[in-house]
């Protein structure tokens, strides 16, 4: 599988992870947003039933490139999206924001309105339009940060943690789990934590002394009490690894892989009730590295039947408004592994179909992230571009 259009790419406790700058540490002080930008360059797209391109928003300027990683909707009329702009490998995090009409960037900037540069907003989880929490790393030391929305401006939450996050999730009002590693130049088995936001402040999390972790990379929470976490397990070749919380300790378990391969990670899962999860990811090795998904049950991971072009395509995140009904994307490789283009793949309770998603007429296209509020309504977030040009960001949803 050819390695993704990362700005900056970076590996980082053995998962391929993302930096706009390792030359300036991220500063946890008050932020506040910067100028709205609602320009977005017109795509022309093919094809899509229910899904349709809509207009985004990127940061100006010659070859100024704004990737999107995550993206969260806790209504049908309001989503928030997070990634970085870069230009030159020096880049502010940002947000995208869409409340029922267009999307618009906030960067996040410190006082003096100083953009905050060198760092990845990797995760972003909203519990509802007016409480959201974005989350990511940046910096020589890998410094972690997390800010909060409160339905008309953003702030650091002062987040005090032993390394970058990964991903959060908020399942109510004033409450939400991040998981991170603790040191990203290392490949330390073990090196991952967790905290607990209550509304006010943070608290470190007890993690699991026997687990295998290299680093865990997406996370899904029913309850603050009952959280799925993924990742790739460091012991064991770099196979799948899980970590449920139950509120008091977190369980590591290995989730099957397909038949006749043997390492791989997951990416992305979901979980729509508190037996039941969804997760994603690929596989690695010699030859054909399928994309493949499994489930959870409440006590034990099962294979779910193969994914469409899953030898040629790479899934990122999978959404599970319910038990019947998921959505996962990524990208899928074409004209020989030169083009890729934004895939997903929906899941009825007992297979997968690819969906029909418009597309620009460009080189690459790829979707990081997902969020479907219901059957009807998902939204997802990544970027295009061309080979010798800029990465813009891209969103695409569906009515």
């Amino acid at each position: 599988m050819r390695a993704r259009h990362w700005l900056a790419p970076v590996v980082a406790a053995g998962i391929l992870m993302v930096s706009a700058c390792t030359t300036q540490a991220a500063h946890l002080v008050p932020v506040h947003s910067g100028p709205v930008i609602t320009a977005g360059p017109a795509l022309v797209g093919h094809g899509g039933q229910g899904w349709t391109i809509q207009g985004t928003a990127n940061s100006p300027g010659k070859n100024t490139q704004t990737q999107l990683y995550s993206v969260s909707c806790p209504t049908t009329r309001f989503c928030m999206a997070a990634g970085v702009s870069a230009k030159n490998s020096n880049g502010p995090a940002v947000v995208e924001r869409w409340d029922h009409g267009a999307w618009t960037l906030e960067r996040l900037t410190s006082p003096g309105n100083a953009i905050s540069t060198g760092l990845n907003t990797m995760s972003v989880s909203c519990a509802s339009p007016s409480d959201c929490m974005a989350v990511g790393q940046g910096g020589d030391l890998w410094e972690a940060y997390a800010w909060h929305w409160d339905g008309s401006g953003w702030s650091s939450t002062g987040i005090q943690a032993p390394g970058g996050l990964m991903a959060v999730s908020c399942p109510s009002p004033g409450e939400c789990v991040v998981v991170g590693d603790k040191n990203a130049s290392s490949d330390t088995i073990g090196n991952w934590f967790a905290e607990q936001w209550n509304g006010s402040g943070w608290q470190m999390l007890a993690t699991s002394p026997d687990s295998a972790s290299l680093g865990l990379s997406a996370l899904s929470c029913v309850s603050a009490n009952d959280c799925m976490a993924v990742g790739v397990a460091g012991d064991l070749g770099g196979k799948p690894l899980a970590e449920h919380w139950d509120g008091q300790t977190w369980t590591p378990s290995n989730p099957p892989m397909p038949h006749g391969l043997d390492q791989g990670d997951l990416t992305g899962v979901s979980c729509s009730s508190t037996v039941h999860c969804v997760a994603v990811g690929s596989t690695q090795g010699e030859g054909p590295s399928p994309a493949y998904a499994v489930a959870w049950d409440g006590t034990s991971w099962h294979l779910l039947p193969g994914m469409p072009d899953a030898a040629d395509s790479s899934i990122s995140q999978v959404s599970c408004p319910q038990v019947t009904r998921c959505v996962a994307v990524g990208y899928v490789q074409t004209a020989g592994g030169n083009i890729d283009k934004v895939a997903a793949d929906t899941w009825n309770g007992t297979g997968w179909t690819a969906a029909s998603l418009s597309y620009p007429d460009i080189d690459y296209t790829e979707l990081a992230g997902v969020s479907c509020v219901a059957a009807t309504f998902c939204e997802t977030a990544g970027f295009y571009g061309r080979s010798n040009g800029p990465q813009l960001s891209l969103v695409e949803g569906h009515r």
